[in-house]
């Protein structure tokens, strides 16, 4: 455990400024918020959500929407430092000159790959949840004010969102990882290249011969999926209460869901794999 936690400190160490980076652009944002919202407050154009704007909506479902849809920003930021921190994972330590060195310890190689995995996924998505949290906070002080919140609701709203990107950081981090232990840089836009001339070649084909053979773009869009499937919802029965349902099951309780954390599963493992069968530099 000691040799993990020492393994999980280097690997921070090394990827800190990336992971932080989404604090300063969210900090970016608000400040110039700010500034806005000053300025249109004193040339008296400052137009603020009354209740009677939201009159025909229930409280429950303003408080449901409005925290899921808040985190989209902070979540988009979440996939891309993803994609940018485990694109390099296992090559990080060449490129720095280390790996000889972080090699030759008395260490498992799944360890240390699984402090790489961990940093690069988990870490980002910690300041996710901490950015996240800090913007609910300041929506759910404006819905109080303008009689618009409900706490379970709001509650339910920033679980579902953060589970989906949770389910969306584990799936994109570990296609990157494991393109990482193949390419030693720009790993997972290496992949979508490759990817989308494949698509093309095959739709190509499909359309000169008359054939069908799927496209792995197909596939590639169907793992990445989080969204849950709502299919048991009407429009009759389209209440918060009933969304939190199939949407918790959805996410949680489903096939896609252990679809998923299969091929993250078997990404991982694969590039640790190939990673550790490469020649030490």
């Amino acid at each position: 455990m000691r040799k993990f936690k020492a393994l999980l400190k280097k690997d921070w160490y090394i990827h800190k400024k990336s992971i932080l980076t989404p604090f300063w652009i969210i900090a970016a944002f608000y400040l110039i918020n700010i500034i806005f919202i000053t300025g249109a407050y004193f040339s008296g154009n400052l137009d603020i959500i009354s209740q009677n704007d939201l009159e025909q909506v229930p409280a429950d479902a303003v408080s449901f929407i409005a925290n899921s849809v808040i985190t989209v920003f902070p979540g988009l930021l979440l996939l891309l430092f993803v994609i940018i921190t485990t694109q390099g994972a296992l090559n990080e330590d060449r490129r720095l000159k280390y790996e000889l060195f972080h090699r030759s310890q008395p260490v498992s190689i799944w360890q240390m790959t699984a402090s790489k995995f961990s940093v690069g996924v988990l870490g980002n998505y910690l300041i996710f949840i901490i950015i996240s949290i800090l913007n609910a906070m300041v929506l759910n002080v404006i819905l109080f004010n303008i009689d618009a919140f409900h706490f379970s609701s709001a509650l339910y709203g920033m679980l579902f969102a953060q589970l989906i990107y949770l389910k969306g950081a584990l799936i994109i981090g570990a296609f990157a990882f494991f393109m990482s232990s193949i390419f030693e840089s720009a790993a997972f836009f290496k992949f979508i290249s490759i990817m989308i001339a494949l698509n093309i070649i095959i739709l190509i084909i499909n359309g000169i011969y008359g054939w069908q053979i799927p496209t792995p773009m197909k596939y590639f869009r169907m793992i990445i999926n989080t969204m849950p499937a709502m299919d048991n919802l009407s429009n009759d029965n389209f209440l918060v209460s009933e969304i939190i349902k199939a949407s918790w099951k959805g996410i949680v309780f489903s096939m896609q869901t252990l679809y998923q954390l299969i091929a993250v599963a078997v990404l991982y493992a694969g590039g640790t794999f190939i990673y550790s069968r490469k020649e030490i530099a």
